[in-house]
């Protein structure tokens, strides 16, 4: 969420969003063209996919949809235009197919819709209040937000990935003594959840509207839910987290690129409904998101702070 309307720097735009292609190539490399055509999750497109749709969907977004270009490759754009992942087993299937453009060709496309894209920062009409489209410099915004979130979806895929078919970034891990974890009393006060989007350069759809929650006092944790803490409840019958390896006796945490003894102070990775079934084990409950954001903005006389750590823009 862009919390205020910039005055557009050009070659600040193109910075960022030359920033984003080189990570995403940094993710792509680490993946063997062997594995390119696989699903590690079956919910998931193949990494083919992704390599297209990134610099399709900015070409698309920004390019065709609101600039009013013609397109690059009808074909290439159509096939990688949509990233929603498939909803259920049957619908991944469908998405199954046989003749996925070679990688030269999508290499090509992909240099193809950059050059364009960049051209468009640098030269394009990016603000215009009578276009849905580029009010607030929607679609450049919408372009320079969308890559990084699939810099998360694509490490968690990687994470699934078997080892032989991904390099490794090298990495130093550390544990110590996990903190003592009292509860945290916060009063009550009310939490302004949403945005108005005409107060915003740029935000997604379910970040607004505005809306107020008045939220009761209540106590929360401090810090998360450590390893060591799960541990725990794993030796009270709780369910051993999917990223848990047991050798030996021994309790490893696979990584997105190794395997480790278990760091016992680090926070626990588990699902929605693990974490659930670990709150009632303990006598407690997961936040909602009033709290949660009471506990975060939320200052001792009821008011919010813009940030959690106050009013200073973060550097």
């Amino acid at each position: 969420m862009i919390s205020t309307t910039p005055r557009l720097n050009r070659s600040a735009l193109i910075d960022w969003y030359r920033r984003n292609r080189e990570r995403s190539a940094q993710i792509f490399a680490l993946i063997d063209d062997r594995a390119f055509l696989e699903r590690p999750i079956p919910l998931r497109h193949p990494f083919v996919f992704y390599e297209g749709h990134l610099p399709a969907f900015s070409f698309l977004t920004l390019n065709e949809l609101a600039l009013g270009e013609a397109p690059i490759d009808a074909t290439l754009e159509k096939l990688f235009e949509r990233g929603i992942d498939p909803g259920s087993a049957d619908a991944a299937r469908a998405h199954e197919r046989g003749d996925w453009p070679s990688r030269s060709q999508i290499e090509h496309f992909v240099r193809a819709c950059d050059e364009r894209v960049i051209d468009a920062l640098e030269h394009g009409r990016l603000v215009d209040p009578s276009n849905p489209r580029l009010r607030r410099a929607q679609s450049v915004y919408t372009v320079l937000e969308h890559e990084p979130m699939h810099h998360e979806t694509l490490i968690y895929i990687i994470h699934q990935l078997d080892s032989a078919y991904k390099g490794r970034i090298a990495q130093q891990h550390y544990d110590h003594t996990p903190p003592q974890n009292p509860l945290q009393r916060v009063e009550a006060g009310t939490a302004h959840l949403g945005a108005d989007p005409d107060t915003l350069a740029f935000g997604w759809d379910n970040e607004f509207g505005p809306c107020e929650v008045e939220v009761p006092a209540f106590s929360i944790s401090r810090y998360p839910v450590t390893n060591g803490d799960w541990m725990r409840f794993v030796e009270a019958g709780g369910p051993v987290p999917s990223f848990w390896i047991e050798r030996e006796g021994e309790f490893l945490l696979r990584g997105v690129f190794e395997e480790l003894p278990l760091p016992r102070s680090w926070p626990v990775y588990v699902s929605h409904d693990q974490a659930q079934a670990y709150a009632s084990w303990a006598g407690m409950r997961l936040p909602t998101e009033a709290q949660f954001h009471r506990a975060a903005y939320g200052t001792p006389d009821g008011r919010d702070r813009i940030y959690p750590w106050g009013g200073a823009p973060p550097n």
